[in-house]
């Protein structure tokens, strides 16, 4: 009977416990409202607080900062001991502008606000206000809309309303998107998107940061301005997820639900770029703000980022060069030696995967987090497997990262290089030759599978 009274005792313990947890999982303090899935009416975006980081450092490292300490880390390597900003063309402080301007602070959070809205009920754009809205509200409501459409209309043009509609972006995408984020993505991704949800910190590689507007596996074309993420490459992250990382696949997930994300993501990421270029502009810009109004200069950089996306979903993917897969294991041999000559030599692969990538050091990037180039010798492939997304890593380049884009006048030299590095973790795969470069002596090489 004792046993009996600690397994219920401690069964309504756990079921307390789940309660509670359900009950926090909003970030905005514990609600009783658990049968809701949308998030609380008075939870608002948080304003940045973390660095806005620019450059990625030179730097490189040997192991990572202590579990949880991401941004001691980013502050430790961008600030001084006073606290003050190394570089300002690496990194921008929000607490600078907070301080020193606290008005155009207020502005920035306002005009965010007004163009995204909220959680519950995000935008990227001003919306009509309710019937019951004061003269003074409709008035308001009618500005922000004329300011808007000024700006967007001095940028669309380039691109045309369709490109931007097709990004669906429209509120009932986004309120559907944001109650599937707030379900699937928000503790590792953070409610502003920012990578800083409550598991996020103690993960690596971290949660993505969506509010520098930057994505590692897109498959835009380097001529692209912005270099935006296209929409179809954020579904296929989202889908498949990341091999290698926390990132799990949603492919079981119904399409619309998937693009219902994608959309939210978009949103995440346009009003987090928006937020940081407009304060390190307000700190070291100030003469880029349009009749110095930050609120002015807010509606003008979400034109500018929401053309450049509309920009890239518009455009055709980077597009490889025919692919003949090599019909015979002696020709694919070939293929695979010139390959290794390449990353070895032109195509300066090895100046950052030493050691074929198994001593790579840590480098920042371009979130001011730390990121090791991979190990080629192992069979994991964070932006997909097939041999087109081999070929976006090289002719795309992963530019957050640091690692440029591959440029040949041959066509053949791309799928070289794809053969060699697919076939670099299977030592049996490889010409006797290139094994012993790559794995050491060739009398030890694995008994080959596939018939000359």
């Amino acid at each position: 009977m004792r046993r009996e009274a600690l397994q219920v005792k401690h069964g309504l313990s756990n079921w307390r416990m789940r309660l509670v947890v359900l009950g926090c999982l909003g970030l905005a303090g514990c609600s009783t409202d658990l049968d809701s899935p949308r998030y609380p009416k008075d939870l608002r975006y948080p304003a940045r607080t973390d660095l806005y980081v620019k450059k990625a450092l030179e730097t490189e490292l040997r192991q990572l900062p202590p579990p949880g300490e991401l941004d001691q880390g980013i502050r430790a390597s961008f600030l001084t001991a006073d606290g003050q900003v190394k570089d300002p063309s690496s990194a921008a402080d929000p607490a600078v502008l907070a301080k020193d301007k606290p008005d155009e602070r207020k502005a920035l959070n306002a005009a965010l606000e007004e163009i995204f809205g909220t959680p519950r009920s995000p935008s990227v754009e001003p919306q009509e206000p309710k019937k019951s809205a004061s003269e003074k509200q409709q008035a308001a409501a009618e500005e922000n809309r004329k300011l808007y459409d000024e700006y967007l209309g001095q940028m669309s043009a380039r691109v045309g309303q369709e490109a931007i509609d097709n990004l669906q972006l429209a509120p009932a995408n986004l309120s559907r998107g944001s109650v599937l984020y707030r379900k699937h993505c928000l503790h590792c991704h953070g409610l502003a998107g920012d990578g800083r949800g409550p598991t996020g910190p103690w993960v690596h590689p971290h949660p993505r940061d969506y509010r520098s507007g930057l994505f590692k596996f897109i498959s835009t074309g380097p001529g692209v301005a912005g270099r935006k993420a296209r929409r179809n490459d954020l579904y296929r992250t989202i889908e498949k997820g990341i091999e290698g990382t926390s990132m799990p696949a949603f492919g079981l997930l119904p399409a619309q639900e998937l693009q219902d994300l994608v959309s939210y993501v978009i949103h995440l990421s346009l009003r987090g770029q928006v937020e940081a270029q407009a304060i390190d502009d307000a700190i070291n810009e100030a003469s880029k703000l349009p009749d110095g109004d930050i609120r002015k200069y807010a509606y003008q950089l979400t034109a500018t980022y929401l053309v450049q996306w509309a920009d890239a979903s518009k455009s055709e993917p980077n597009k490889p060069p025919a692919y003949t897969p090599p019909p015979t294991t002696r020709e694919l041999h070939e293929s695979i030696r010139r390959g290794h000559q390449l990353f070895i030599g032109k195509g300066i692969c090895i100046t950052c995967h030493h050691d074929y990538g198994r001593q790579s050091p840590y480098k920042y990037d371009l979130w001011g987090t730390l990121v090791r180039p991979r190990d080629l010798t192992q069979n994991t492939y964070r932006g997909g497997r097939r041999p087109l997304d081999v070929y976006w890593r090289f002719g795309t380049g992963i530019v957050p990262s640091g690692m440029p884009a591959f440029e040949s006048a041959n066509p053949q030299d791309f799928w070289d290089l794809v053969n060699f590095v697919q076939n670099l973790p299977y030592p049996a795969m490889l010409p006797d030759d290139v094994y012993q470069k790559v794995y050491g002596a060739a009398d030890k090489k694995p008994a080959v599978a596939r018939a000359e």
